[in-house]
Order: C-alpha cells, then structure tokens, then sequence
C-alpha cells in the first residue's frame, strides 16, 4: 500500500490489517446496560460455535458467580438452538438483527472469544468503532492487538477471561 501512496507512511502500523468506515458508528462509551455481554457472529462459521460454546460453559459461570445480575447477549444469523447452550436464564439468543450497530451500541462489554479459525474479526474493529469495551482471546484479537490492553483486553483462560469481564463491568472506560 505504502509504494502506492507514500503520504501514508506514518499512519500504518505493521501487524495490523483490515479496516472498516468508522463513521457509520456512533462511538458511546458510557450509557450502556449495565453487567451485559454481547456475542456475535455468524453461526455457520464453526469457529462462532465452538466459541460460543466455550464461553458460556466455561467462562459465563465464572462471571455469574460473582455477578449474578450478569447477563449473555447472543447476536447473529443462525443461532443455535437454546437447548444447544446451558439452561440459564442468563442467557438471552435474539439472533439475526438488521442493523449490528443498535447491540454495540447498548450492551456492556463485547466478547470474541474465538479458539480456532483465522482471519481478521472484524467483528472487533466494529466494537472498537461503536466504543465497547471488549475482551478476546489472543487468536480472536490477531492481526489487531498484540498486547493486553493495547486496543482491548486479552485472555485465553476462562477465569482470566472472566477477570477481564468482570473489571470491565466496574471500569468500562
């Protein structure tokens, strides 16, 4: 890109690729439903599943336990059946919604929890646009964080994904 047009030299970072219009999103950091967390993700994708599957077995648990107000949002085309996830009423599937920006722009914190799979979540860059507060594994969050706390938090444990949550949930800027 940069042989193309040298003028943006010094505004491109190594390592981090993709983009996405950020003006078609209303960045809100504050005025969101508290102690909520939003998935999203297609669920024809396996990696969507697999990580659903993961977060709310393993990691929800964790954040209930100290948070029993908590509650899970999942959002995209084709969701699992609600037998598919664990019996809580924790968890809330709407499923396909017309206009993504409308969930980012109201719920708490943003999960990527992805455990396989490649390629750039742009899923994130959309949270990153809407301003919420978000938490992904290191695979979910390649290409576009590097480091813990660099552009969203980062974990790949349960309880240290739940840690992240949680403290989000206190200290969301």
């Amino acid at each position: 890109l940069l042989s193309f047009l040298p003028g943006l030299r010094g505004k491109i970072e190594d390592g981090l690729r993709a983009a996405i219009d950020t003006s078609q999103y209303c960045f809100r950091p504050d005025g969101r439903e508290a102690f909520t967390v939003l998935f999203l993700g297609s669920f024809r994708h396996t990696p969507n599943q697999a990580a659903l599957g993961w977060f709310a077995r393993r990691v929800l648990p964790l954040v209930l336990e100290r948070r029993p107000e908590a509650r899970l949002v999942v959002v995209g085309a084709e969701p699992p059946p609600r037998y598919g996830l664990p019996n809580s009423s924790a968890i809330e599937v709407r499923g396909f919604v017309e206009d993504i920006r409308e969930p980012l722009s109201r719920y708490a914190v943003f999960v990527c929890p992805i455990l396989s799979g490649s390629g750039i979540r742009v899923k994130l860059l959309e949270a990153f646009a809407a301003g919420i507060p978000a938490v992904s594994t290191r695979l979910g969050a390649e290409g576009l964080a590097r480091q813990d706390g660099e552009f969203c938090a980062l974990a790949d444990d349960p309880k240290a994904f739940a840690e992240r949550i949680l403290s989000l949930f206190e200290e969301p800027q």
